[in-house]
């Protein structure tokens, strides 16, 4: 069972679901990405294969992919955070001095994020493409808004 917010259309499309497994009580947050169309069939085949064949914990991960009738779209579901994306993350926090002392009404009221922390999600990012770049592929659009933030502050692209 899941619930997506949003719904598959022939067009080309992104949608944020949760979805129930087997193995945990805790639904998972996926992304589920539809494609439609006769000519993209080839490269959406292409692109799941190789997005299989991807392990690592800076690059998001292909969780299954949906191609059971010719007629309608075929999707790809990836996992994604519902923590959200970096772009929109940094948008909403303020930056914290390491040595700067917050009251109790600045912490509850803004998001704060440190050079350190700053410094981390860059060398998680860097650890990510230096994987795909290792296995000879390009990433082609870079962006905050494509990366997947966890609770603790992990990065996936």
């Amino acid at each position: 069972m899941s619930a997506c917010d949003g719904s598959l259309s022939s067009s080309s499309q992104v949608l944020l679901c949760e979805v129930e497994s087997a193995y945990s009580n805790v639904p998972q947050s996926v992304s589920v990405r539809s494609f439609g169309g006769h000519q993209e069939r080839d490269g959406f085949v292409r692109e799941c294969k190789l997005l299989a064949s991807l392990s690592h914990p800076n690059v998001t991960r292909l969780i299954g992919v949906i191609t059971d009738d010719e007629k309608k779209p075929f999707c790809s579901v990836l996992e994604h955070s519902a923590q959200g994306d970096l772009y929109h993350y940094l948008r909403q926090c303020t930056l914290q001095e390491e040595s700067s002392v917050e009251n109790e009404a600045t912490k509850a009221s803004t998001v704060t994020v440190t050079y350190k922390r700053l410094l981390e999600m860059v060398a998680q990012i860097a650890a990510g493409m230096k994987y795909l770049e290792g296995r000879s592929i390009v990433h082609k659009d870079l962006a905050a808004r494509y990366s997947d933030l966890s609770r603790t502050h992990s990065l996936r692209y």
